[in-house]
């Protein structure tokens, strides 16, 4: 997750892994939300008090997309990449 917009950290990783079209968590972040039969993805992202939500696509190994969060010094946005570990 890189953050482009906002004052958010410049950049985080949170694992995770799909099954059956559901996004699971597999750290400490709680990191949920679901993949399409084409590849597209609707994730949410609860780390520290902070939420973020983001959609994109999933193809083969790797994806990309875009996020956006509210926190209390305003709003930050971004990009994320995912690659299969």
């Amino acid at each position: 997750v890189i953050t482009q917009a906002g004052t958010c950290d410049p950049a985080y990783s949170y694992p995770f892994r799909v099954s059956g079209g559901h996004i699971l968590s597999t750290g400490a972040a709680d990191v949920s939300g679901s993949v399409g039969p084409g590849g597209a993805v609707v994730v949410r992202i609860s780390a520290g008090g902070r939420v973020a939500s983001g959609n994109g696509r999933l193809a083969g190994s790797a994806g990309a997309g875009r996020w956006t969060a509210k926190v209390s010094s305003g709003n930050c946005s971004g990009s994320w990449q995912a690659t299969r570990g």
